[in-house]
């Protein structure tokens, strides 16, 4: 949806964790509303960024995380990356993140919503700009707890198998 003043506030008013993102629903573009599924907490946000003297690209996501009492932790979800640079005698820099269900197991929290921001999601004359959010809810019966438990048994199994050759 297209954010007016009178969407913005009452999207405050809906979810008052958006407080803690003030910033970025400000200058958030448009914003959706969906489901937390399986293929969501399998996803490894991602940054691509490239810099020079007549470049500036920047796009990526941010996840951040809702829980339970209402405490928001931004960029909660380390991202995979790749910075490429234009000037001399730089190297291009890659790393690893990691999925939404991992980081979801490693901050060791109930999650009630999540927030990605989409940003860099228009290019022109080699200059990256704009930002979407969207929030997410699990479906109900959806529960993530149940999911990262099914992962370790899964890990355990694949472990013991490996372990009995």
């Amino acid at each position: 949806m297209k954010l007016d003043r009178f969407k913005r506030e009452a999207l405050r008013r809906e979810f008052p964790f958006l407080s803690s993102f003030k910033e970025e629903l400000s200058k958030a573009e448009e914003l959706s509303i969906g489901r937390i599924d399986a293929e969501f907490l399998s996803h490894t946000p991602s940054e691509y960024s490239v810099d020079g003297s007549v470049v500036g690209i920047s796009r990526g996501e941010e996840i951040s995380l809702v829980i339970s009492d209402g405490t928001v932790i931004k960029d909660a979800v380390k991202q995979e990356y790749e910075h490429r640079s234009n000037y001399a005698h730089t190297d291009t820099s890659i790393g690893d993140g990691e999925t939404v269900l991992h980081a979801i197991d490693r901050h060791g929290v109930q999650v009630d919503f999540v927030v990605v921001r989409h940003y860099g999601i228009h290019t022109e004359n080699h200059f990256s700009f704009g930002s979407r959010l969207v929030i997410l809810k699990p479906a109900k019966g959806f529960r993530i707890k149940e999911i990262i438990s099914e992962a370790y048994q899964k890990a355990s199994g694949e472990v013991r198998a490996e372990a009995n050759f």
